[in-house]
């Protein structure tokens, strides 16, 4: 019987100096952490105006645009309602958008506004064109 109480009390001796050595006498070791797959999402920390946009400027003209964003810089399309297509590039900076519309044929606008907070509307727009007058604008993201 004295030797199975000394063959216990040696493996329970034996068993504690390997968890202790091993770093397991910690509560904090013994949960297990399995390692997150999930990317972290960006969508709150950096504003996006990618996606198709309902344009209205106060001088009658309205259009849809599409918007294609990549860190900070933008690029896409203006297809009016009433007026030829143009090609957009610029950029978003914080919740400033700036863009450049280039209607080929020398016609240009420069198009800012700002994205509100749940990035579904472009408000407070201002365009200017260099051959004509100024306009103001707002989109909606469809």
């Amino acid at each position: 019987m004295m030797q199975k109480i000394n063959y216990f009390l040696t493996v329970v001796f034996v068993t504690t100096a390997f968890l202790y050595a091993t770093g397991c006498h910690s509560p904090e070791r013994h949960i297990a952490t399995i390692p997150s797959t999930k990317t972290p999402s960006t969508h709150h920390s950096h504003p996006s105006v990618s996606g198709e946009w309902l344009v209205i400027q106060s001088n009658g003209y309205t259009g849809q645009m599409t918007l294609k964003q990549s860190h900070g810089m933008v690029t896409g399309q203006i297809l009016w309602d009433n007026h030829i297509p143009a090609t957009l590039n610029g950029t978003l900076d914080g919740n400033k958008l700036s863009l450049l519309a280039d209607y080929h044929q020398g016609l240009q606008g420069h198009y800012t506004a700002t994205l509100n907070k749940n990035r579904s509307k472009l408000l407070n727009g201002i365009s200017a064109s260099n051959q004509g007058p100024s306009a103001t604008w707002e989109a909606v993201k469809k």
